[in-house]
């Protein structure tokens, strides 16, 4: 089976250069645009495969976009795809954290931001739902989505991997942008990184 990761659309927070961890901002304009463009698109990556779960994470952002990708499957929220806790730097401009900051948390995956959560954390409830998917015994013709943010999705590519998650700060995704785990007898295969749909129909 395949397990498809989709990064939600641009966010209102996205396009205003703000952090936006468990904020829970609406799409942007753009984002819908996005959203409306995968519902598009996946037919021909999907090749008449079937759909059987379609999971979002609980904030909004991520789950405007799964429904608007007009999937036959029903959105089930799966909470522990929720994107990481950015505790009291939740909002803010992105730019107005200190580098040292950034170095701080970028070094050790334990860090947490003031009330927030370390990447370990989301690392951790990431792998475990990754595991249960493995496990679900769906068949070679059966696709599982999950729609999410930019840090769960990195946990679980480095999970596909067999990376600790000091590898989610190589990574970079673009907003709706599309990764999938090619998963034979339980076992992960990276298939796909970072799809981007317009470069992906054009051939580039």
């Amino acid at each position: 089976m395949e397990l498809i990761l989709i990064r939600h659309g641009e966010s209102t927070a996205n396009a205003s250069h703000l952090t936006a961890g468990h904020l829970d901002v609406s799409l942007s304009d753009n984002g819908r645009r996005q959203a409306r463009n995968l519902a598009g698109y996946l037919p021909e990556m999907l090749q008449n495969r079937k759909v059987v779960r379609l999971f979002s994470s609980p904030l909004s952002r991520a789950r405007e976009t799964a429904m608007l990708m007009g999937l036959e499957a029903p959105v089930e929220i799966e909470e522990r795809l929720i994107e990481m806790d950015y505790g009291d730097f939740d909002g803010k401009p992105i730019d107005s954290i200190s580098r040292s900051f950034w170095e701080d948390w970028m070094s050790d995956i334990n860090f947490t931001p003031p009330n927030g959560e370390s990447v370990a954390s989301v690392g951790l409830r990431v792998r475990a739902v990754c595991n249960d998917i493995a496990k679900s015994g769906y068949g070679n013709d059966e696709v599982v989505i999950a729609v999410s943010h930019v840090s769960p999705i990195k946990a679980a590519i480095s999970w596909a991997l067999g990376v600790d998650d000091s590898a989610t700060w190589r990574m970079h995704l673009d907003t709706a942008s599309l990764s999938s785990i090619t998963i034979i007898e339980g076992q992960p295969i990276m298939n796909r990184f970072n799809v981007n749909f317009l470069l992906w129909r054009a051939g580039l």
